[in-house]
């Protein structure tokens, strides 16, 4: 029986749906059931039944209450009459659904510590009522003792002997009533959305969809495996998860283009066919599992193809599986003896081989002769083996995958080494900026007495007062790694050795009860909600070469102040402000940071510094402010180049501008002759009102150039502040007369 009648089943339904009582509903599903002859009655012994893994919830039964429900009918006697009306399924006909009943049984018996009866093969019924008797009787039978140092019972005359030996009424349903719910219930909903979505007409072939495919193909989002049900799989759902690059994009939307255009009647489908099975395997990159040998790798050679089969043009069809050549057609008495045996021979070509008689030795062909060819083995250190092989004797020797030991040059032996190594080197920059990163941490980062950590939401708070500015540091704890793409806006990397080192979180401590993880309060500093003051600002410090980004505080902290970061909202309205005030000349990008460039003869830098409106043709560039931050700029270039030189202390250091000033000038009254190479970009950092600001320096003379200041809120309005001081009087200072010379008459 397969499948249950129609009216059975919606008579089952209306019993379900119906307000009676449990018990009730029970009786007439029996009644019904016994009916219709999926349901029958018989005489089971207690040997022959397991437990329903379904019953009391799927936690089947309590060995314990089976042994105190039996000891309660031990004490007062058992009656069979009682025990009548229960309830059993017939064991699964379907294997794995078997296994799985019988796994569930074999489990129970284990945990039982001796309980309960072990299985013995003889059952064939699953009890889901008088599941407690029923194993009491079959432990009994079996010889099983009881909890409480109960041994085994004597079997005594009357209903217990019966009960056990011959057995109970039950009233069994059928193993197959499960097989009436559809074979396709877990699909159900896949296929309904695969319908809605891309259900076809009548032209679409009927095609047979399994579950696992279906799911990937409507969902998209699952994973497989390389086979499923023994049948190894072309492509897999990974493949249709790859589809999701951004990369891949373009390829698709061409491919559904060409697919689209190509569809118009059905009696093409062979040809759209071949067309849809090559563009699938190019966008896989399958090409070469294809039955194509050249796997047409290129989307305007598929469509030439479909182009010229609807046409009518025959298309070679080249198997890849094919080891066969092409016959080739040639006159053998022309022929000489050596394009004979080749003909002969077709196995021999440039490539490595073996030969029973020379043990494992690799030889590879050297030359063809009109009699003989001859083979060559060259040994890493023993002089070289030449063979003379006979055109007759060719086809002893058989072509082979291995290679012929090869010692490595030494020209590029040497280059790899350890001690020159790349990678070795690139290892030691990691472990050294690994170290410095760490070792700031442990010399800045606050003890414990003066920081406190929260959590639900995750802040990090001040215990103590920090009174000063950038009293407090804060530095990333973490793991380094080379950065090999672009920049990312929101990750923190340390520049060292000329290269970005991206720092990653290490475990954080986020349970307060476990023992594992690290507490840096670094990242634990939020962003500020919207209206709310922030407290920390990003900064840099340098250690031993490395740049280090950092977080300090940009002004006084109270005791039980949470510490916070600007807003990135707030960020990015400031610099859109500052950029639309700004012309395009006067921002330069390095890096991914923009820079602001202070030129003193700018109408908007004036007006920016000086805070009122500018005069025609202000200039304020003999302002001693913007002179003295000039000073800071070409020393902190000057510290630069010199570090980069590998200068120690003790060393005297030259002046990076030596070969711009003439020995026989002064420093004063000299000018400094233009340096012919260009120096090159760099951001050096100096301190403004104990503000740490980033001037870029770049062009052939940079110390000769204007301030380029990194525009952040922070660092421009350290060295605005700065300049204003004493702009007017730069400003208001007398302008030096020009004079016009004439030309003196002859």
């Amino acid at each position: 029986m397969s499948s249950a009648p129609p009216n059975v089943k919606s008579k089952v339904d209306e019993i379900m749906a119906s307000e009676d009582p449990v018990l009730v509903k029970v009786e007439r599903l029996q009644e019904q059931l016994l009916q219709c002859g999926l349901a029958y009655k018989m005489m089971v012994k207690p040997s022959e039944i397991l437990t329903h893994p379904d019953n009391r919830g799927g936690q089947m039964l309590s060995a314990v209450d089976c042994w105190n429900k039996g000891m309660k009918m031990w004490a007062v006697g058992v009656r069979k009459e009682l025990l009548t009306g229960s309830v059993a399924f017939e064991l699964a006909i379907k294997t794995d659904q078997r296994e799985k009943q019988l796994n569930a049984n074999q489990r129970l018996v284990e945990g039982s510590g001796g309980l309960l009866a072990a299985m013995t093969g003889q059952e064939r019924f699953l009890s889901v009522s008088s599941s407690h008797s029923t194993a009491w009787l079959k432990a009994v039978g079996s010889g099983c003792g009881g909890p409480n140092d109960i041994g085994p019972l004597q079997l005594r005359q009357g209903d217990s002997n019966k009960c056990v030996l011959h057995g109970q009424e039950l009233q069994v349903a059928f193993g197959e009533l499960k097989a009436c719910a559809p074979a396709c219930k877990k699909s159900l909903d896949a296929i309904a959305t695969y319908v809605s979505k891309f259900g076809g007409g009548k032209a679409f072939a009927t095609v047979m969809i399994g579950e696992e495919m279906m799911k990937a193909i409507t969902y998209f989002d699952l994973k497989g495996e390389q086979q499923v049900d023994g049948v190894a799989k072309l492509l897999g759902k990974a493949d249709i998860e790859r589809l999701k690059a951004p990369t891949v994009k373009p390829k698709l939307l061409e491919a559904e283009t060409i697919l689209e255009d190509s569809w118009s009647e059905n009696y093409k489908m062979a040809c759209f066919g071949r067309l849809a099975t090559r563009l699938c395997l190019h966008v896989m990159q399958k090409e070469k599992l294809g039955r194509e040998v050249d796997g047409h790798k290129h989307i305007p050679t598929m469509s030439k193809l479909f182009t010229d089969e609807l046409g009518g043009i025959a298309v070679a069809q080249a198997k890849a599986d094919s080891s066969e050549s092409k016959l080739q057609v040639c006159d053998t008495l022309a022929v000489s003896k050596k394009e004979m045996a080749l003909l002969q021979n077709v196995h021999i070509k440039e490539k490595e081989y073996q030969n029973k008689d020379h043990a494992n030795k690799i030889f590879v062909l050297d030359k063809v002769h009109n009699d003989h060819c001859i083979f060559i083995h060259k040994p890493l250190f023993d002089p070289t083996l030449e063979v003379k092989v006979d055109f007759l004797k060719l086809k002893d020797w058989r072509a082979t995958k291995a290679s012929m030991a090869v010692a490595c040059p030494e020209g590029k032996a040497e280059s790899h080494t350890v001690q020159k190594s790349g990678a070795v080197e690139l290892e030691f920059q990691k472990s050294h900026v690994q170290k410095c990163l760490l070792q700031a941490c442990i010399d800045s980062d606050p003890t414990c007495k003066e920081v406190v950590f929260s959590s639900n939401p995750s802040h990090v708070w001040a215990s103590k007062k920090f009174g000063k500015k950038n009293a407090l540091k804060l530095v990333p704890c973490g793991i380094v790694s080379l950065l090999k793409d672009t920049p990312v806006a929101d990750k923190h990397y340390i520049k060292a050795f000329g290269k970005m080192w991206l720092i990653s979180q290490m475990k954080a401590l986020q349970n307060f009860d476990k023992d594992e993880g690290v507490l840096s309060p670094f990242w634990w500093v939020k962003s500020a909600g919207d209206g709310e003051d922030h407290n920390m600002t990003f900064g840099e410090m340098s250690v031993d070469g490395c740049k280090i980004p950092i977080l300090q505080n940009i002004g006084p902290i109270q005791p039980n102040e949470c510490l916070l970061i600007e807003n990135p909202k707030d960020i990015a309205k400031k610099k859109k402000k500052v950029q639309e005030a700004q012309p395009s000349t006067l921002l330069e990008e390095y890096e991914g940071v923009t820079y602001l460039r202070l030129r003193a003869s700018s109408h908007t830098i004036v007006a920016l510094v000086s805070q009122t409106s500018a005069k025609k043709n202000a200039c304020f560039s003999n302002s001693p402010k913007l002179q003295e931050l000039v000073k800071l700029r070409n020393r902190a270039l000057e510290a630069l180049h010199l570090g980069e030189d590998g200068t120690e202390d003790g060393e005297e250091k030259e002046d990076m501008w030596q070969d711009a000033v003439p020995q026989n000038e002064t420093a004063a009254g000299s000018k400094k002759r233009k340096v012919q190479e260009n120096c090159g970009s760099h951001v050096v950092q100096i301190s403004v009102a104990d503000q740490p600001v980033h001037i870029l320096c770049q062009g052939t003379r940079p110390w000769k150039g204007d301030l380029l200041v990194k525009l952040v809120p922070e660092e421009l309005a350290a060295v605005i502040a700065f300049l204003k001081d004493g702009v007017s009087d730069a400003l208001n200072a007398a302008k030096r007369q020009y004079v016009k010379k004439s030309k003196k008459a002859d």
